[in-house]
């Protein structure tokens, strides 16, 4: 009498690394739908050709002041603010910015103007002032009196800075009034206006 045997079923044969070769179509299956999931993240990572990042960086200009003795106010009306890329034009970036008491920047900042520039160098900041509305107030007589500018157009001394993409650059300006004013032996006011570029600090 013959007997037939019976064939225990074929367990998968388990792999190399402990896991069982029988699964690896769903691994492969699993490997892919989470490539497909990760595909925009890792693309974010690794970049790209297009640009994604702020186009303009931005520029503030504050201004200070040092103290003098003879006057109680020095009121410049500040017309605008111009700048000259390295290589570009000169460029108007603020106007009408108007009267500014000289005098009280000595225990503060003022914020002149807060603009959007072309990133890259620029060789100098000008500050351009208004003489016909521009005054001194006087300790002695309390008088208001007229203030005499040659030159309306005061060039900061070390005025070169650099602007970077989604950064600020903040420059500090130091108007220097006590080396500037100077009064006349007829009794009138002279500004000869010494604008230096004190500090330039980048925020991120």
């Amino acid at each position: 009498m013959f007997c037939r045997k019976t064939r225990k079923p074929i367990t998968p044969r388990a792999a190399e690394d402990g896991s069982e070769a029988g699964f690896r179509p769903l691994q492969m299956v699993w490997i892919a739908i989470l490539a497909v999931a990760l595909a925009p993240f890792l693309m974010a990572c690794g970049g790209s050709d297009s640009p994604s990042g702020p186009a303009t960086g931005t520029l503030a200009v504050e201004m200070k002041d040092a103290p003098i003795d003879e006057v109680s106010e020095i009121n410049v009306y500040i017309v605008g603010l111009t700048v000259k890329p390295v290589d570009g034009p000169v460029d108007v970036i603020a106007s009408e910015i108007g009267l500014v008491d000289l005098l009280e920047l000595q225990t503060t900042t003022e914020l002149l103007a807060v603009v959007n520039l072309e990133p890259g160098a620029y060789t100098f900041i000008q500050v351009d002032l208004d003489q016909d509305r521009s005054n001194v107030v006087e300790i002695d007589s309390g008088l208001e009196q007229p203030l005499q500018i040659p030159s309306e157009e005061i060039k900061v001394v070390g005025g070169g800075f650099e602007v970077f993409p989604g950064d600020t650059t903040r420059l500090t300006l130091d108007f220097d009034a006590n080396r500037s004013l100077l009064k006349l032996g007829n009794g009138d006011w002279l500004l000869e206006p010494l604008i230096l570029l004190e500090n330039v600090v980048i925020e991120e």
